[in-house]
């Protein structure tokens, strides 16, 4: 649907730019100068239209057969009067089809040609009518009055096309009811004023709702292209936040937290696991021989080195374990509610599977291998940097005695928390106690 948010677009404030469609509206016809534009008023209004064509369509019918009532008064019951009621059967059944056809199809209230002609079959009824009464009087007047007005206002037809429906069916009634005679120059001259006043009246208020109903039209699409401006805004602004702290977390390389969010989150299981009184174990890890990738392969390899390194930890890791890098080839996991044995058999776990990893570079083959430090945290008595550190001594040992290994280093002696009693509660993925 066309952008209507940058100009006003309503009658009287000029041509439209290039860059705009064209939303004027011609002042005698009540619709927009551009068809496409007014096309588009017809598909966004065709349900609520047709709804209000619905009632009007049904308020015509009945009160044109209410006026049976009158035809009985006057003429008595008999033939003329059955034939009288048959015009008017006849007169109203399009608009019974009419309402009919909007309940099952709304958008049809489109077809303008549809209209026309039942408007012109209720004229031509009206007519008939008039030429098989006696007298023509203000009763019949006043039916007509309410039908020319009903028509106008209700009915949601061209209105230049019910302006000349109007116009002749008045002066083709006044030409009949002067036929059937009877009547003064006084008085056909105070009907024909009674049918024009209703056109011009029912021409005007016709007008002034169909203008200010595409006025509203062009106000709604200018809120909804506002609405939906601010939408992708807002969602632009949350992927830059997403993205910002993503940025601000997230380490670029490998994806995992980087070392000041791990610190961050491995505080927060700290508190976890003082208030759940549960064991807490820190792994400091180290590729052995990072430097060697980097001067003989380039830097390029040690990238996809490390990229595949965190993907293998990832695995290997619960979901509850908080991974980091907090170096250059140095990453760290907490471990919540695994004692110092566990953590210790979870590291091994995590060693044999970073040694079944193999890299082709320039044709050769490289097989990393990570050492590992263990070691458990007193939660009453300790922060996570002073654990991390005690890993991190854990890990020169493991370097110093070969390389390609674990090593655990107990924590300061004091109470600890208990253990979970499952083993299994340390498999890769599964859930903390």
């Amino acid at each position: 649907m066309a952008d209507w948010s940058k100009g006003d677009g309503m009658a009287g404030t000029g041509a439209p730019t290039a860059a705009e469609p064209d939303a004027r509206i011609r002042p005698l016809a009540g619709e927009f100068a551009d068809p496409r534009v007014e096309a588009e008023f017809w598909q966004d209004t065709a349900e609520v239209t047709a709804a209000a064509c619905r009632r009007a369509s049904l308020v015509i019918a009945v009160g044109y057969l209410a006026f049976s009532v009158s035809d009985l008064l006057g003429v008595g019951f008999g033939v003329r009067w059955s034939v009288l009621l048959a015009v008017r059967l006849v007169t109203v059944a399009p608009l019974i089809a009419l309402v009919a056809r909007l309940d099952r199809d709304p958008h049809a209230i489109r077809d303008h040609a549809r209209l026309t002609v039942i408007q012109a079959v209720l004229f031509g009824g009206y007519q008939l009518v008039a030429l098989l009464q006696a007298d023509i009087g203000g009763v019949e007047t006043a039916s007509v009055v309410l039908v020319v007005t009903t028509m106008f206002v209700l009915v949601p037809n061209r209105l230049v096309a019910t302006t000349a429906l109007g116009s002749v069916g008045g002066i083709v009634w006044i030409a009949a009811s002067a036929a059937q005679g009877g009547k003064g120059p006084g008085e056909l001259t105070a009907q024909a004023s009674i049918v024009a006043a209703t056109v011009v009246v029912g021409f005007v208020g016709a007008n002034r709702l169909a203008t200010t109903g595409r006025r509203e039209y062009l106000l709604r699409l200018r809120e909804r292209s506002i609405n939906e401006r601010l939408s992708v805004e807002v969602a632009w602004r949350q992927r830059m936040e997403h993205d910002l702290v993503r940025r601000a977390n997230i380490d670029d390389l490998t994806g995992v937290a980087n070392r000041r969010w791990f610190h961050e989150l491995a505080e927060q299981e700290l508190r976890r696991a003082q208030r759940h009184r549960h064991a807490l174990a820190v792994l400091v890890l180290d590729v052995d021989h990072f430097k060697d990738v980097n001067d003989t392969h380039g830097h390029l390899a040690g990238d996809e080195v490390l990229v595949e390194l965190a993907r293998t930890l990832e695995d290997q890791v619960r979901r509850v374990d908080v991974l980091g890098r907090i170096g250059g080839e140095e990453f760290a996991v907490v471990m919540p509610g695994a004692d110092l044995e566990r953590a210790s058999e979870a590291a091994e776990r995590l060693r044999a599977a970073v040694a079944e990893l193999r890299f082709c570079f320039d044709g050769s083959e490289v097989a990393p291998s990570v050492s590992i430090g263990v070691t458990g945290c007193d939660v009453w008595t300790e922060r996570i940097p002073d654990a991390v550190e005690r890993a991190d001594q854990a890990l020169y040992q493991a370097k110093a005695a070969g390389r390609n290994r674990v090593v655990a280093l107990a924590g300061p002696a004091g109470s600890l928390p208990p253990a979970p009693a499952r083993v299994d509660e340390l498999a890769p993925g599964s859930p903390p106690s």
